[in-house]
């Protein structure tokens, strides 16, 4: 089974990038704030903790995480088997929820075993929500990314909330059910406090996004402009548009080192000058910046599974290009690093 997630156009507009990162950011939006609502509860006396379950929801974020990292990289947000141990977590917490829930009398739930030893379970949120924000921030640092620095900051500064919310869960975790003592402040209010710090951060980002996006707007109304004569519509623009993104990620063409423009036309029966409108005005790139960015992204694909271990020459011919120079020109402008430099530092990571 495999389920290619396109959320396209609907969240910035129809000359937004065709990439999930902002609908990522909407699904850790939602989850943080129905979270915060969960647990807290504004009363007469106050904020409160809920007399609740932790919601099995916190084993989301991690994998949500991860899922706009693979965005930022350029990488398709795909659903295939492979993928689903992913979720093995939340389904398995989830399950122990439900009997929990059911088999409990919430007037007097600490009676009951299997509210108690749900309860107890919560250091599973800090075992998930580490592994995958320790390994996003040294990715980010290791790699620029494809959406620039705005996004690049935003994911670091949600992978650091998301460690500090870990060790405070294991804090708790350690304090109440190992040396239990009386920690003399219920900790989850920072935890949820940092939640809501991560909504304003993601809110700050769409803002400064939505600006991007409706000054690029009018950029893209100039050069349209300049494209008028080729009477290509939107609508048959965004199909072909698609019809590329597919072709490209189905058949890897960008591998082929002769690829050109007519090449392209003939191979997909479309006129050559509507494709140079949808490369310049859709894609907000050109044809050769268009394939030059995927075969980056396949050259850094292969240097990670062999830990930088080839030599640049074989890599620059494997990925597309017809030369060295190319390589390490295109790449340095998506990394800010030669391919040299790039594995030198995954040489450091791995030694």
């Amino acid at each position: 089974m495999m389920l290619k997630l396109n959320y396209l156009k609907w969240v910035l507009g129809v000359h937004k990038r065709d990439d999930n990162f902002h609908f990522i950011t909407i699904l850790i939006f939602v989850l943080a704030a129905f979270n915060i609502y969960y647990k807290l509860n504004w009363t007469k006396d106050g904020l409160v903790s809920a007399f609740n379950l932790w919601n099995p929801s916190w084993l989301l974020f991690g994998p949500l995480l991860f899922c706009a990292y693979k965005s930022l990289i350029g990488r398709p947000i795909t659903l295939s088997w492979s993928h689903l141990w992913h979720l093995l977590p939340f389904v398995v917490a989830s399950a122990f929820y439900v009997f929990a829930l059911l088999t409990t009398d919430m007037a007097n739930p600490w009676a009951y075993n299997p509210f108690k030893w749900y309860q107890n379970s919560f250091i599973i949120i800090a075992i998930s929500l580490l592994p995958y924000s320790l390994y996003i921030a040294s990715r980010i640092l290791l790699v620029n990314t494809k959406k620039g620095a705005n996004a690049d900051a935003l994911i670091m500064s949600i992978a650091t909330i998301f460690v500090l919310i870990s060790v405070i869960i294991t804090m708790m975790a350690i304090g109440w059910g190992v040396i239990h003592i009386d920690m003399g402040i219920d900790y989850r209010y920072f935890s949820y406090g940092l939640l809501l710090f991560a909504n304003i951060l993601i809110l700050s980002y769409w803002i400064s996004a939505s600006k991007y996006t409706r000054k690029k707007e009018v950029e893209l109304d100039e050069l349209g402009k300049s494209y008028s004569h080729a009477s290509l519509s939107a609508d048959v623009a965004l199909a072909y548009k698609q019809q590329l993104i597919e072709y490209f990620e189905k058949e890897q063409v960008y591998l082929t080192p002769n690829l050109s423009l007519d090449l392209l036309s003939r191979e997909l029966e479309l006129p050559k000058h509507h494709l140079s409108q949808v490369f310049n005005v859709y894609f907000e790139k050109s044809f050769h910046q268009f394939v030059a960015d995927y075969r980056i992204s396949h050259a850094i694909a292969l240097l990670n599974m062999n830990n930088g271990r080839l030599t640049i020459e074989s890599l620059a011919y494997t990925c597309g290009f017809n030369s060295k120079t190319s390589l390490n020109r295109y790449f340095k402008q998506r990394t800010g690093l030669t391919p040299s430099e790039y594995q030198l530092q995954l040489g450091a990571q791995y030694a």
